[in-house]
Formats: C-alpha cells, sequence, structure tokens
C-alpha cells in the first residue's frame, strides 16, 4: 500500500498547534503527526507532497487563491516566512535521511503531483491519500484510490466512492475557497476547468511528450522536472489556442 500525504494538510495543523505552545517548534509537531499515520497506516511506500510556491495557475486566473494571503496576514503573530523556510529544512531532511520520497517542484501544487502519482504509478496497488483537500475526491475516479480526511478527536473520515461530479460542479459554480468565480461564459467555462480538473493534467502533459512515457512512469522524477520548467508556458498556450479557436458566435456572446 501506497501513503501519500498532503504535506500542507499537516503543516498547516502543525503550525496552530505551535501557536499555542511556542516552547516547540513547528517541525516537531510536523513529524509527531507524520510518526502517527506510519503507526496507523503501516505501509509499503511513503510520499509527502508539498506545495512549490506561487501556482502555475496564476498564469490562467491570477486571482487564483488570492485570498490565502489576507487569510495568513490575519495573525499577524505567526512568523510566516520563518515557518517555510523551517518546513523547506525539514523536507530536505525527510528525504536525505529517511526512505520516504518527498516532493516539492516549484510552481507545482501538492494537488497536481497528488493526482500524478496516484494516476500513473503502480495504479494497481492502494492508495491512500490524506488531506483535508476535497478538491482531491475527484480523484476517486481513479482504481484503488482512498481519500482519507482527517477529523476532530484523532478520526478520519474515509472517501472510496465518488458521491457526485465535484468537477462539473466547480467548474459550473466555481470554488470560493481557491478564489475561482463562477463561470458565465463559455471562455470561462474553459479557464475554470483548467483550474479545477486535476484527472486531465497528468495525461495530457504527458500526451505533449509520448516519447518519453514509459521512462517517466518509471522514474516519477523525471516528470515533475519537466513540470517545473514548462507549466506557465504549456497551460497558457492550452488556453489561449482554445479561446483563439472559439467560433465567432461564441466569442461574441462571450462579450
Amino acid at each position: 500500500m501506497r501513503l501519500i500525504i498532503d504535506g500542507n494538510v499537516i503543516l498547516m495543523t502543525s503550525i496552530f498547534v505551535w501557536r499555542k505552545n511556542r516552547n516547540i517548534p513547528v517541525s516537531y509537531y510536523f513529524c509527531l503527526q507524520l510518526f502517527k499515520y506510519l503507526k496507523k497506516y503501516q505501509p509499503k511506500e511513503v510520499y509527502i507532497v508539498a506545495d512549490g510556491g506561487a501556482s502555475w495557475r496564476k498564469s490562467i486566473y491570477p486571482e487564483y487563491k488570492a485570498n490565502r494571503k489576507p487569510f495568513r496576514e490575519s495573525f499577524p503573530d505567526i512568523p510566516w516566512d520563518k515557518i517555510f523556510k523551517e518546513y523547506d529544512k525539514l523536507l530536505r531532511n525527510i528525504q536525505s535521511f529517511t526512505p520516504f520520497k518527498v516532493f516539492k517542484i516549484e510552481h507545482i501544487e501538492g494537488d497536481d503531483i497528488i493526482s500524478y502519482l496516484c494516476s500513473t504509478k503502480d495504479s494497481d496497488q492502494k492508495a491512500i491519500v490524506v488531506t483535508k483537500d476535497k478538491d482531491l475526491l475527484q480523484l476517486l475516479y481513479l482504481p484503488n484510490v482512498e481519500i482519507h480526511i482527517p477529523q476532530p478527536k484523532g478520526k478520519v473520515k474515509v472517501y472510496n466512492i465518488l458521491e457526485e461530479d465535484i468537477v462539473n460542479k466547480k467548474i459550473r459554480l466555481g470554488d470560493k475557497s481557491d478564489n475561482i468565480p463562477k463561470a458565465t461564459s463559455f471562455s470561462e467555462v474553459v479557464r475554470n476547468q483548467i483550474l479545477v480538473d486535476l484527472m486531465s493534467l497528468p495525461s495530457s502533459i504527458l500526451s505533449c511528450i509520448s516519447n518519453a512515457e514509459n521512462s517517466i512512469r518509471k522514474d516519477p522524477s523525471q516528470y515533475l522536472t519537466f513540470l517545473k520548467v514548462y507549466p506557465y508556458k504549456f497551460l497558457a498556450k492550452v488556453y489561449k489556442n482554445i479561446i483563439k479557436n472559439l467560433s465567432k458566435e461564441e466569442v461574441e456572446k462571450d462579450e
């Protein structure tokens, strides 16, 4: 069994626990939670995934997740920059001194990496994703994937069946948590599709580099190296080409 941990979830939980007792560093609380999940699941493989700074999605929609900064600013007593630097150091140490695999790639969101890991690596092996991000529920379209969402008092809510079409719902209605507005035109539907659809992204990029597909499937780091360089130009180009190819009637409707 593969355990894929959304490191951002553990980090934020650790920060607010630390806020109540600052005598112990955030990294200590992070490791406590990590050990708890290792003991609970006893996985064969462990992946810890983190966001890589400013998301490529901002090249599609600059206001994407613009609400996150005001949230952090509402807690002026938390030294966010210092904590993030300590977190980066912790991830490097975990990568260097443990058998766990850590993925943090510039401009790539953790969701994208988790989607890739679930859809292209050992898909015949069960994958448990620990996260509080319900966007990842769309990965339940894939076989052998479970989403485990931590609850208060150490409980976990397990999802293994997709109960609704959350992708199309978010495309139409937007997502306040990520500052994605409701789609009221065809071009906005296309924009929201790119912003919220985690299922299509890995396959879309893999299709552009089909000659390297076999080696990428064997070694995820090659895929992630590609993503580090390519996402802004690639996805901005995809978006612009879709809009460019709209019919005259569709363009006029958008205007």
